[in-house]
Protein backbone atom coordinates (compact mmCIF):
# COMPACT_ATOMS: atom_id res chain seq x y z
CA UNK A 1 0.00 0.00 0.00
CA UNK A 2 1.09 3.53 -0.55
CA UNK A 3 -0.42 4.84 2.66
CA UNK A 4 -1.24 3.63 6.13
CA UNK A 5 -3.86 4.61 8.68
CA UNK A 6 -2.66 5.84 12.05
CA UNK A 7 -5.09 5.75 14.98
CA UNK A 8 -4.42 7.99 17.95
CA UNK A 9 -6.25 8.08 21.26
CA UNK A 10 -6.85 11.20 23.26
CA UNK A 11 -9.43 12.18 25.90
CA UNK A 12 -11.86 9.33 25.15
CA UNK A 13 -11.75 10.08 21.41
CA UNK A 14 -9.84 8.52 18.62
CA UNK A 15 -8.75 10.13 15.44
CA UNK A 16 -7.78 8.54 12.18
CA UNK A 17 -5.04 9.98 10.00
CA UNK A 18 -3.81 8.72 6.64
CA UNK A 19 -0.04 8.89 6.22
CA UNK A 20 1.27 8.68 2.66
CA UNK A 21 4.33 6.52 2.18
CA UNK A 22 4.81 7.18 -1.54
CA UNK A 23 2.86 8.62 -4.45
CA UNK A 24 -0.31 6.72 -5.33
CA UNK A 25 -1.24 5.48 -8.77
CA UNK A 26 -4.71 6.12 -10.18
CA UNK A 27 -5.72 2.49 -9.58
CA UNK A 28 -4.66 2.69 -5.92
CA UNK A 29 -6.57 5.93 -5.44
CA UNK A 30 -9.68 4.42 -6.99
CA UNK A 31 -9.40 1.32 -4.79
CA UNK A 32 -8.99 3.53 -1.73
CA UNK A 33 -12.07 5.57 -2.72
CA UNK A 34 -14.11 2.38 -3.14
CA UNK A 35 -12.94 1.08 0.24
CA UNK A 36 -13.76 4.40 1.87
CA UNK A 37 -17.24 4.43 0.29
CA UNK A 38 -17.86 0.86 1.48
CA UNK A 39 -16.81 1.79 5.01
CA UNK A 40 -19.08 4.83 4.99
CA UNK A 41 -21.99 2.69 3.76
CA UNK A 42 -21.29 0.15 6.51
CA UNK A 43 -21.33 2.90 9.14
CA UNK A 44 -24.61 4.29 7.83
CA UNK A 45 -23.09 7.25 6.00
CA UNK A 46 -21.35 8.59 9.10
CA UNK A 47 -18.12 10.45 8.67
CA UNK A 48 -15.37 8.08 9.75
CA UNK A 49 -13.16 10.90 10.97
CA UNK A 50 -15.87 12.22 13.30
CA UNK A 51 -16.49 10.47 16.57
CA UNK A 52 -20.00 9.08 16.38
CA UNK A 53 -21.68 8.89 19.78
CA UNK A 54 -22.81 5.35 20.48
CA UNK A 55 -20.66 3.86 17.74
CA UNK A 56 -19.09 0.45 18.38
CA UNK A 57 -15.60 1.98 18.40
CA UNK A 58 -16.67 4.64 20.90
CA UNK A 59 -18.21 2.01 23.20
CA UNK A 60 -15.11 -0.19 22.95
CA UNK A 61 -12.80 2.71 23.77
CA UNK A 62 -14.92 3.67 26.79
CA UNK A 63 -14.91 0.06 27.96
CA UNK A 64 -11.16 -0.16 27.49
CA UNK A 65 -10.59 3.09 29.38
CA UNK A 66 -12.83 1.90 32.24
CA UNK A 67 -10.93 -1.41 32.38
CA UNK A 68 -7.56 0.38 32.49
CA UNK A 69 -8.81 2.71 35.24
CA UNK A 70 -10.12 -0.25 37.23
CA UNK A 71 -6.80 -2.12 36.93
CA UNK A 72 -4.84 0.97 37.99
CA UNK A 73 -7.13 1.42 41.00
CA UNK A 74 -6.76 -2.26 41.95
CA UNK A 75 -2.98 -2.06 41.69
CA UNK A 76 -2.92 1.08 43.86
CA UNK A 77 -5.15 -0.56 46.47
CA UNK A 78 -2.96 -3.70 46.56
CA UNK A 79 0.13 -1.54 47.07
CA UNK A 80 -1.59 0.27 49.95
CA UNK A 81 -2.59 -3.07 51.53
CA UNK A 82 0.98 -4.37 51.22
CA UNK A 83 2.28 -1.20 52.82
CA UNK A 84 -0.13 -1.61 55.76
CA UNK A 85 0.85 -5.27 56.14
CA UNK A 86 4.54 -4.31 56.19
CA UNK A 87 3.85 -1.85 59.01
CA UNK A 88 2.06 -4.58 61.00
CA UNK A 89 4.90 -7.09 60.51
CA UNK A 90 7.09 -5.49 63.16
CA UNK A 91 4.27 -5.33 65.73
CA UNK A 92 3.15 -8.94 65.22
CA UNK A 93 6.53 -10.49 64.42
CA UNK A 94 5.22 -12.41 61.40
CA UNK A 95 6.18 -11.85 57.76
CA UNK A 96 3.11 -10.83 55.73
CA UNK A 97 4.82 -9.75 52.47
CA UNK A 98 7.68 -11.84 51.07
CA UNK A 99 10.78 -10.74 49.15
CA UNK A 100 8.97 -11.15 45.82
CA UNK A 101 6.39 -8.53 46.97
CA UNK A 102 3.67 -11.19 47.28
CA UNK A 103 1.19 -11.39 50.16
CA UNK A 104 1.92 -14.56 52.15
CA UNK A 105 -0.60 -17.09 53.42
CA UNK A 106 0.10 -16.00 57.00
CA UNK A 107 -1.24 -12.55 56.08
CA UNK A 108 -4.48 -14.10 54.80
CA UNK A 109 -4.84 -16.15 58.00
CA UNK A 110 -4.14 -13.04 60.09
CA UNK A 111 -6.76 -10.99 58.23
CA UNK A 112 -9.27 -13.85 58.40
CA UNK A 113 -8.82 -14.22 62.16
CA UNK A 114 -9.28 -10.47 62.63
CA UNK A 115 -12.53 -10.58 60.65
CA UNK A 116 -13.78 -13.54 62.71
CA UNK A 117 -12.93 -11.77 65.98
CA UNK A 118 -14.74 -8.64 64.77
CA UNK A 119 -17.83 -10.67 63.85
CA UNK A 120 -17.82 -12.51 67.19
CA UNK A 121 -17.50 -9.28 69.17
CA UNK A 122 -20.34 -7.78 67.13
CA UNK A 123 -22.49 -10.80 67.84
CA UNK A 124 -21.79 -10.72 71.57
CA UNK A 125 -22.22 -6.96 71.96
CA UNK A 126 -25.10 -6.32 69.52
CA UNK A 127 -26.99 -9.39 68.38
CA UNK A 128 -27.21 -11.34 71.66
CA UNK A 129 -28.56 -8.40 73.75
CA UNK A 130 -31.14 -7.53 71.08
CA UNK A 131 -32.22 -11.17 70.77
CA UNK A 132 -32.51 -11.46 74.58
CA UNK A 133 -34.65 -8.29 74.70
CA UNK A 134 -37.09 -9.66 72.11
CA UNK A 135 -37.19 -13.11 73.71
CA UNK A 136 -38.44 -11.82 77.05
Amino acid sequence: LSSILVFTLGRSRYSRTRVLLCSESDAEREARRRDEAARRAEWGGADLDAQVEGSPVDDNMKGLQERIDMLNKKETQLDEIKQMLRMMESAVGVEFVDDKDQITSSAWVFVGLNVLIFLYVGKVLLVDPIAAAFAS
